[in-house]
């Protein structure tokens, strides 16, 4: 054979065969690559914004939304509706909203209207300022924003817990600082915090003496004199015991150590909505705060998160504790009667409450009833992943290609090899 003739049926034969492995990527990858699906969540972050409503432009199925309170704007993502706790939504109206906000998008993708705060202050834990004229902390539903009235209203160190008289401005409409207050010693003032995992260590204070107890990979302080609280309206027995799974509800003093506190066993499963998401990362779980205000977080693993969409919907998980003694989301459960759940866009919704039929004292949640939305789908059961192909239709599609396959490379033999 002339050495052009075999060069050319050389160069063709190379050709036929990139042309099957392109085939076979055409018509295997749909089968091969559909399990999990790919990850449809973005990290969120939640936001507590009050003051004077100016437009409120609710989102469709196919077009955006707009919220404005005061001077800021938010864009609403499509199809998302916005939530009511008991408040009339009319501009004008000074009112407050809680939002979960996509760190990527930056859209509302769940947010909830309530009255204006209440009281003569408002308390935080304070983050590092930005700006000159404003300042934001951590409050019980998100992170909450205020202009400074003068310089003359001090800040402490970031993470220290503030309080602050507020008022509305008139002619902004924005939330303003106008003199900071002592945190007093009662609930509404106090941070708190729950958290759930294997005890690994646990020491009572004394009279005399601080303890501590270690919660997975947190280790918290117990100030000097706190006497276990228990519930004020049941069990006060202490029965914290090293190595069980269980979780610890407390309030803080204004430096961070535990002051109140109970403690109970952890359930095997939860309910989670997800008011501030952390995507996984590298060999990091991904971390949900269920409930903003004592930073009750459930960790998500990595593949898991890529079968959900936790930035704007509702799961109800089996729960188990990691390697490290976290508690951490295991399998995605079946939900209780009446508990809407699954993908698309969730009916916007308060945060999980701590996991505590009892606590220290109570919870300022907006109180919220809603029916399930009609977007929402049935809770996956722990035995099926989203987006992985049935076993029949798998053989069926793998077969096709196969015969799809070889009847090319039939064709392609008998056009370019030599007789």
């Amino acid at each position: 054979m002339p050495f052009a003739l075999k060069q050319s049926s050389s160069v063709a034969l190379h050709r036929s065969v990139l042309l099957v492995a392109i085939t076979l990527c055409v018509f295997l990858s749909p089968a091969l690559l559909a399990t999990p699906a790919e990850a449809t969540s973005e990290g969120t972050n939640a936001l507590e914004i009050c003051g004077t409503l100016r437009a409120h432009t609710a989102a469709s199925a196919s077009a955006e939304g707009s919220l404005r309170i005061g001077s800021r704007t938010y864009p609403v993502a499509t199809g998302v509706g916005a939530g009511n706790g008991g408040v009339e939504v009319a501009v004008g109206r000074d009112l407050c909203a809680t939002a979960s906000i996509g760190l990527t998008s930056g859209r509302l993708v769940r947010y909830l209207f309530f009255p204006m705060l209440s009281g003569d202050r408002v308390c935080g834990n304070l983050i590092r300022p930005t700006a000159v004229d404003s300042f934001a902390m951590r409050s019980d539903f998100g992170e909450l924003t205020l202009q400074r009235a003068t310089q003359a209203v001090g800040l402490d160190n970031p993470g220290m817990r503030v309080c602050y008289a507020y008022q509305v401005d008139g002619g902004t409409g924005d939330l303003v600082a106008t003199a900071k207050v002592p945190v007093r010693d009662n609930f509404s003032d106090r941070e708190h915090l729950t958290r759930c995992g294997t005890v690994k260590a646990y020491v009572p204070a004394t009279a005399t003496s601080s303890g501590q107890i270690t919660i997975g990979s947190a280790l918290f302080r117990i100030d000097a004199g706190t006497v276990y609280t228990g519930d004020p309206a049941g069990d006060r027995t202490d029965r914290t015991t090293v190595g069980q799974a269980m979780c610890v509800i407390s309030t803080l003093d204004t430096g961070g150590d535990i002051v109140e506190y109970l403690t109970r066993a952890m359930d095997s499963n939860i309910t989670a909505t997800a008011s501030a998401y952390t995507l996984p990362s590298a060999s990091n779980p991904g971390i949900a705060i269920l409930s903003y205000q004592s930073r009750f977080e459930l960790r998500i693993p990595a593949a898991l998160d890529a079968t959900l969409d936790l930035a704007r919907s509702t799961y109800c998980f089996s729960i188990a504790v990691d390697a490290n003694g976290d508690m951490t989301a295991s399998a995605v459960a079946p939900c209780s009667p009446g508990v809407a759940a699954g993908g698309g866009t969730a009916t916007p919704t308060v945060t999980a409450s701590p996991p505590t039929s009892a606590s220290v004292s109570p919870t300022p949640t907006p109180s919220l009833t809603l029916a399930p939305s009609p977007s929402l789908v049935a809770a996956a059961s722990p035995t099926t992943t989203p987006g992985e192909p049935g076993a029949p239709e798998f053989l069926v599609v793998v077969g096709v290609a196969l015969v799809a396959v070889a009847g090319l490379v039939r064709y392609l033999l008998r056009r370019w090899l030599p007789r």
